[in-house]
């Protein structure tokens, strides 16, 4: 028996509106076949897995002519035919597409005065989205017309056709030539792994001036998006976060003046978004982010690959957010949002970000006290089958598992745990932070009250405070967490109240000053 059909599928798929629409045009457009496809299609979607026996017994219940297949050809269709009416004039793409069809149909009726008002409004729609594939099919259709008609001065009539079409002829060929450079600036940033070479600073520098040599003034909304985008991309690149800063607030701010056009193309808009927030974060400048977020997160998506990316992003950013500021109850929501949605998704998240996902999951469960979701999510950074992606964070997230079996008082788990991470760190991972965590640990197995637990714990803090103040090491991931969780012991504070005052007073603040050491322990 088969487990999965596309008509299924794509019954499930609907939106609730999309479902109330389909039976009202299935209502009003096929009476006689519509109480068939109608009962078929609650059927499959009160359904929680494809099931064809039940739909066979519906088939030969309605004694339906053609049995299952034709019937859910007709679902089908009817389904396809209803989602084509819903999705008429909710995009520029389909407006202009339905004023074509309008066109063809008055020319051929010979309503030509109908027929060039229809062409106007499709010109107009066209210039203003900056859609050039159908400004010349608008502007064929306006020349047949003018040769058609012949009225008054056709001569100039025909001069000024060609040179409005010339003149959006050279704004498309500008165009390419700004996808063209995006794409070149791109290239680099994909592989911006590797340092970059003096002939890659030098292409990057071209790539800049080129974009920069506008030859349409005033320069179109798509240009001037692309400029800034260009220019954001090669400042970070090259190591000025402050010039990509500039860059990608400004094609914010443009498509801000131009509302209508984050509502036609969101996930261009979600893409610069994305750009700009991940700048923020980079140089600690919250003051937007939240508003730009929000406004993200607003976006009526048109298609299931962008939700899907879109979910990604939007919970990736505001995850590190919630960390960067420390807003732990809010965080507290987006983790669950993440689970509650993460089925849905997960197929189609990249592994590296997938990984972070549930990193920030673990984390943010891990300073709201609530060990076992942490754990679980802590599991899930571990098991992924990317082994070779975010091995930083996969190496603290086997300190942090400690630390979480201790919490959970699974002293045998502890145990088993401790075992398996100093072999992990003999063979791979050799810097000071993780020994004194696994020193640390191994102590507290041999605790059994709080106070030795607070004498252990200061120990690591101290030993933790000495590896920041290392001038030749680096600072490793989740140095800042586990420094936190031994004093938040130390000091007897709330593990979530203790960072929010130290995330939200150490945004432009180095890590040394915010721990000084004690001058008389050294």
């Amino acid at each position: 028996m088969k487990t999965k059909d596309m008509v299924f599928d794509l019954v499930k798929s609907l939106s609730k509106q999309e479902k109330r629409y389909f039976k009202l045009h299935a209502l009003q457009h096929s009476a006689d076949r519509a109480t068939v496809s109608t009962r078929l299609f609650d059927i499959m979607d009160g359904m929680e897995v494809y099931n064809e026996v039940e739909l066979q017994d519906f088939c030969c219940r309605q004694s339906i002519g053609g049995g299952l297949a034709l019937a859910k050809h007709k679902l089908a269709q009817a389904l396809l035919n209803s989602l084509d009416a819903y999705a008429a004039g909710k995009s520029i793409h389909a407006k202009i597409t339905r004023i074509l069809r309008q066109i063809e149909l008055l020319y051929s009726r010979g309503q030509y005065d109908f027929c060039r008002r229809q062409i106007t409004k499709g010109l107009k729609l066209a210039l203003n989205y900056e859609k050039h594939g159908y400004l010349f099919e608008l502007r064929t259709w306006q020349l047949r017309l003018i040769v058609l008609e012949r009225a008054g001065d056709i001569g100039n009539t025909l001069r000024q056709h060609f040179r409005l079409t010339r003149e959006e002829l050279r704004h498309a060929a500008e165009e390419l030539r700004y996808r063209e450079l995006m794409h070149r600036v791109m290239q680099f940033s994909r592989r911006a792994s590797r340092s970059l070479t003096p002939n890659d600073l030098a292409e990057l520098d071209t790539i800049a001036d080129e974009s920069s040599a506008r030859e349409i003034e005033p320069p179109p909304f798509t240009l001037q998006s692309l400029y800034w985008q260009i220019h954001g991309t090669r400042a970070l690149l090259i190591g000025d976060a402050q010039l990509a800063y500039s860059c990608f607030r400004s094609t914010i701010e443009l498509w801000r003046r131009n509302s209508d056009r984050i509502e036609e193309s969101p996930s261009v808009y979600l893409r610069y978004a994305t750009n700009f927030l991940t700048c923020c974060l980079s140089l600690k400048r919250f003051d937007e982010f939240n508003e730009i977020l929000q406004s993200m997160q607003k976006l009526h998506l048109q298609s299931h690959p962008v939700d899907v990316h879109s979910f990604e992003r939007i919970i990736y950013l505001d995850f590190a957010y919630c960390l960067n500021c420390g807003l732990v109850e809010r965080g507290l929501r987006t983790a669950r949002n993440f689970e509650d949605n993460l089925a849905r998704h997960e197929y189609a998240i990249q592994p590296k970000r997938l990984i972070m996902l549930h990193y920030n999951c673990c984390l943010i469960y891990f300073l709201a006290g609530k060990y076992p979701e942490a754990l679980e999510h802590c599991n899930n950074v571990l098991n992924q089958s990317f082994a070779e992606l975010k091995q930083d964070v996969r190496a603290f997230a086997r300190l942090l598992r400690l630390v979480i079996l201790f919490e959970l008082d699974a002293r045998e788990g502890l145990e088993a745990a401790l075992l398996a991470t100093r072999r992990f760190v003999r063979r791979r991972v050799q810097f000071s932070f993780a020994a004194a965590v696994i020193r640390a640990m191994q102590s507290l197995l041999d605790e059994t009250d709080r106070i030795g637990t607070q004498a252990v714990l200061s120990v690591l803090y101290r030993d933790l405070v000495d590896i920041i103040h290392d001038e030749s090491a680096k600072e490793p991931v989740g140095l800042l967490e586990m420094l936190l969780w031994a004093d938040s012991y130390r000091r007897d504070m709330a593990l979530a109240e203790l960072y929010r005052s130290v995330v939200t007073s150490g945004h432009n603040t180095r890590l040394r000053d915010l721990f000084p050491r004690d001058p008389g322990e050294h």
